[in-house]
């Protein structure tokens, strides 16, 4: 299986939206994540596909911004169609996000795990991410 990362473009916001699903996020309207930004605001926004036979696959999210500390990356999103994953392509989307920030030179790279998401949190240790706090959620309805 022959797997390429690529970056994503406008032509791809449905099966943006489509993977989103098997991740079980929020909706969102996806163009504005893939048109030009207000780069005052996040700095830059990137989605790299993971895809077979021009397939998408897999995706992950980064944005590159700036916080009191320096230049920072926020991975989010990562999710893989349930019918690829233990297959490495998680680690290949990670790795080129990686090499992406490293491009842009920022400090620290950043992502949230729920405690639950044990195969992710086994992902993201493998990879060299280490837990800087946990958070507890309250909800009151």
């Amino acid at each position: 299986m022959k797997i390429k990362i690529v970056k994503a473009r406008s032509k791809d916001a449905g099966c943006i939206e489509e993977l989103d699903r098997f991740g079980n996020f929020q909706p969102r309207a996806i163009e504005k994540y893939l048109s030009p930004v207000d780069q005052t605001k996040i700095g830059k926004y990137f989605i790299f596909l993971a895809k077979v036979g021009g397939r998408p696959i897999g995706k992950v999210e980064m944005v590159v911004g700036m916080r009191s500390e320096g230049t920072i990356a926020y991975i989010r999103r990562l999710v893989v169609h349930p019918d690829y994953r233990r297959k490495g392509i998680a680690v290949l989307l990670m790795k080129r996000a990686m090499a992406q920030a490293r491009r842009d030179k920022v400090r620290s790279i950043e992502l949230h795990a729920l405690e639950d998401e044990i195969p992710a949190k086994k992902l993201y240790e493998k990879l060299g991410f280490e837990v800087k706090h946990k958070e507890v959620h309250y909800r009151k309805k």
